[in-house]
């Protein structure tokens, strides 16, 4: 972490490129790269698995649990398409062209205080 916001903090690329790109043969399937990363993320599985643990124990009903997964996959389902539509918005491709030197020199000093509250 404390590699990845001294990078952040020195860099002085700009991400107009890669916001702007229009070719599409680059993203083969934008879905499948998006599923599959959410699906082998661990972070996300211990979420999971870490909110259910709370609610869920032996006694709760088999459809009481299916609820709760079911209610899982539609919130996640909504959020990514929330945030989907959101980043290929105009305005937030513009946004992000301007200001992406600046934003990644906020999270490079972000990084960088956690990573030292971390070794301290």
């Amino acid at each position: 972490m404390l590699y990845l916001s001294i990078s952040l903090i020195f860099s002085k690329k700009n991400y107009k490129n890669i916001l702007l790109n229009k070719d599409k043969s680059i993203y083969k399937n934008p879905f499948l790269i998006g599923f599959l990363t959410n699906l082998l993320n661990p972070k996300a599985f211990v979420f999971f698995i870490s909110i259910f643990s709370v609610f869920v124990n032996q006694l709760t009903p088999f459809y009481i649990k299916a609820m709760y997964g079911l209610w899982m996959v539609f919130a996640t389902c909504f959020w990514f398409c929330i945030i989907s539509i959101f980043f290929t918005l105009d305005f937030s491709k513009n946004f992000l062209n301007k200001y992406s030197i600046i934003i990644s020199k906020i999270m490079g000093v972000i990084l960088l205080i956690i990573s030292i509250k971390v070794i301290f």
